[in-house]
């Protein structure tokens, strides 16, 4: 008796047990550790642009400064301006210009020419396409 109580002790030095049988240290992946994650829907390709000015459209329609989403659509031959997917704007295409740069992202960039012009600069692929655009 005095026996097995000293190997117990000694047993439970070397390899400390609960009670109920299990061991104090589980191994193993439980539900609890699983790292799966749903991930989010695919990031959109088209490129945003920042407008810190008021501007018209092609329908002469003023455009209040803001962050739009930047569509190129080759059939209507026009740069559309989206927010939340809906289209806020149409900006017609002034020149298109072929480089020898290739553009992996769609780029957009508006420069203030003077105080009631702006140009808008859109570049994808081998294209550089422009819009003019008056202000207020």
């Amino acid at each position: 008796m005095l026996e097995s109580l000293i190997i117990f002790t000694f047993l439970s030095f070397v390899e400390p047990i609960d009670p109920t049988g299990k061991t104090l240290y589980p191994s193993g992946i439980k539900e609890c550790d699983d790292l799966h994650y749903d991930l989010p829907p695919h990031a959109s390709k088209n490129p945003n642009l920042a407008l810190s000015t008021p501007i018209y459209d092609a329908e002469n329609k003023l455009i209040p400064p803001g962050i739009y989403e930047a569509e190129l659509s080759e059939t209507t031959g026009q740069i559309l301006l989206l927010q939340s997917k809906e289209i806020k704007a149409k900006l017609p295409i002034m020149q298109s210009i072929s480089t020898n740069h290739r553009y992996q992202i769609p780029i957009i960039k508006a420069k203030t020419l003077s105080s009631k012009h702006v140009l808008i600069i859109y570049k994808y692929e081998n294209t550089e396409i422009q819009s003019t655009l008056s202000t207020p």
